[in-house]
């Protein structure tokens, strides 16, 4: 064994070229929610200090002065598109969107996207994980399966101002874990008028105690990863604590993975992928050439190759994930010729089936204060900025932009039954979700008006059908890739947000609404027209976010998948993906919580089997 010291942060590969690590975890972030499982899955195969562990994260630290607004619960909405802690990526053209490309955040940065994501923690409807399991083949993925992992992961606490949140949760659905979630500390009168409107329809909009408790249909109050006035990310959740407890955890940023390569000098049957090839720029070059047996190794720039003793486990998320994958060589044959990388695993799945979930808000100017007020007010946001710095209190210290969503149903006597199928995982699942938003929720292209205080909702298409790639732009790690989610590409998603704009109309037309005197923003369209509403929707909508499904899980024997149920790369051996790619459909939830709990019954599979517990 190396006599060398743990548990350090490193810039450079060449620092820990010459430690031995047991497993290398690439990508310790979470996707806009998903690159969360690389610090879980670290954290947890690092408890008792036996096995050495490398973490790879091409982002930032945390910890620098200029992430520290990262930390302010508030301002998580904000944080995405043109920073150093973002990938500042771009869709392709999107036919769906008029033909638009737009912005597609992704977290540089140690937490990846739970760093600067939009704090929602909601693990879904049961039905999804029952759905995941049968895909799989693996009951371990089912509601009931997953429960030890949803209490060892997550815990309820309450927020800085202590309110008292009684019949807004359900205490018993929620946990002991490291990662802690809470309700608004700021309650406002956008959620009495919600709230009383919902009471007004009944069953149309029943109310769900917790969304957490595996019914995903109703209107309830929206969970956020704060506790304490401040952001919990699987970094500081997870991560720095195992390296205050540990000395068998290692910390490499700043540094790209080039690719994964089969271990020098393996013949097996099954390809050895415990070698990962880094680089810290983009002169780095590093080119593999098959044998008859064997890849060789060709040098032609400054690299350093690390090899883990047990596994390598690829936590890069939905986008960064299949990237790695195809520049190793493991892809679609044609494609992965087309841009000159030798074919060492002809595998069609990788990069495909990208789902993602479009959004398109509405806003309306009202008669009572909301945060727009606060926001347009740079004196009060400094003023509670100081506020939050001092103690962590105060408005900035709790997420309070969005604290009602209603997760809703398609009506079954719809005429989108007539032509399509249900794409959700069941009848507790939902098709869409109004979001309702304290303030000006502007949408792509949009800015928010320079006075005045205003109410949103934004529509979100929960089920979509169009599934898109995530493809490579060239054989280089340091060129982002080719991101295609085909937003709106089929007649079912389009009408699902027509849907939406219906039950929207209907919340909106109770009596709770009717005592506001509301203006409906300039770019509106005219709502009794469909045909407009798909205009505008098209022109204007965007991404939540929540890529998933590009390295999907299946049966160990379906050819349309890429992990086994064990979340090992079929084929291969020493590669296991713990992220958002894997999962095989669009949530019926926000998927930063699903990966938190895959992370953690991930950890107990490997640690099975390798007979660490």
């Amino acid at each position: 064994m190396c006599s060398c010291t743990y548990a350090a942060f490193y810039t450079d590969p060449v620092k820990v070229q010459h430690k031995k690590y047991d497993f290398i975890v690439v990508g310790g972030e979470l996707t806009q929610h998903h690159h969360t499982a690389g610090s879980v899955v670290a954290a947890r195969l690092a408890e008792g200090g036996n096995m050495n562990v490398l973490v790879i994260e091409a982002g930032i630290s945390d910890e620098r002065p200029d992430t520290a607004i990262l930390d302010v619960p508030f301002f998580a909405l904000g944080l995405t598109g043109g920073v150093s802690y973002d990938w500042n990526y771009t869709t392709t053209l999107q036919q769906g969107f008029n033909n638009r490309s737009v912005p597609y955040p992704r977290g540089f940065i140690l937490g990846g996207s739970s760093s600067n994501n939009g704090l929602i923690y909601l693990r879904g409807p049961s039905q999804d994980w029952d759905r995941i399991a049968n895909i799989s083949g693996d009951r371990g993925w089912s509601w009931e399966g997953i429960q030890p992992y949803v209490f060892k992961s997550e815990k309820h606490v309450p927020s800085w101002s202590h309110r008292d949140d009684r019949g807004e949760y359900d205490p018993a659905v929620h946990g002991y874990g490291p990662l802690h979630t809470s309700l608004t500390a700021n309650v406002s009168d956008l959620e009495y008028h919600v709230l009383k409107a919902a009471n007004e329809l009944g069953d149309e909009f029943s109310y769900n105690l917790d969304l957490n408790s595996g019914n995903g249909l109703g209107l309830g109050w929206f969970q956020n990863t704060v506790g304490n006035g401040t952001r919990f990310s699987s970094s500081t959740a997870y991560l720095r604590p195992a390296l205050s407890l540990y000395t068998n955890l290692d910390i490499l940023i700043e540094t790209r993975v080039v690719s994964l390569q089969p271990t020098p000098g393996d013949n097996r049957s099954l390809r050895d992928f415990r070698t990962v090839i880094t680089s810290k720029t983009p002169n780095s070059l590093y080119l593999i050439s098959l044998t008859s047996s064997y890849c060789q190794q060709i040098d032609v720039g400054p690299h350093i190759l690390l090899t883990a003793s047990k596994e390598v486990i690829l936590c890069a998320g939905a986008i960064g994930t299949p990237q790695i994958l195809m520049l190793s060589g493991i892809g679609p044959k044609e494609h992965l010729l087309e841009n000159n990388i030798p074919v060492i695993l002809e595998f069609p799945a990788v990069g495909r089936n990208l789902q993602d979930q479009p959004v398109i808000g509405f806003q309306w100017s009202v008669p009572y204060n909301t945060l727009s007020a606060f926001t347009s007010n740079q004196s009060a946001v400094n003023t509670a900025l100081l506020q939050w710095q001092y103690d962590h209190t105060g408005i900035l210290a709790s997420s309070c932009a969005f604290n009602n969503v209603a997760f809703l149903r398609v009506p079954s006597k719809s005429v989108l039954f007539n032509h399509h199928r249900d794409p959700s995982a069941g009848s507790t699942s939902p098709h869409f979700q109004l979001v309702f938003y304290n303030g000006f929720l502007p949408n792509s292209g949009q800015g928010p008006p320079d006075k005045g205080n205003w109410i949103s909702t934004g529509i979100v298409l929960q089920a979509p059908t169009s599934r898109g790639t995530v493809l490579l732009s060239s054989n280089s790690i340091f060129d982002a890739p080719l991101i295609d989610p085909a937003f709106l590409q089929t007649s079912w998603d389009i009408g699902v947000m027509v849907e939406g704009l219906k039950a929207m109309k209907h919340f909106f037309a109770t009596s709770a609404w009717s005592e506001l005197s509301t203006n409906p923003f300039h770019e509106l369209p005219d709502l009794n027209s469909d045909e407009a509403f798909e205009n505008y929707t098209r022109s204007f909508a965007f991404p939540i976010k929540h890529p998933v499904g590009t390295a999907r899980i299946s049966k160990i024997d379906d050819k349309n998948g890429v992990v086994g149920p064990d979340l090992k790369l079929k084929h291969v051996q020493g590669l296991r993906i713990v992220d958002a790619s894997v999962l095989p459909f669009a949530p019926g939830g926000y998927p930063q919580a699903q990966v938190y709990i895959m992370a953690e019954r991930a950890s107990d599979l490997i640690k099975e089997d390798h007979n660490l517990v």
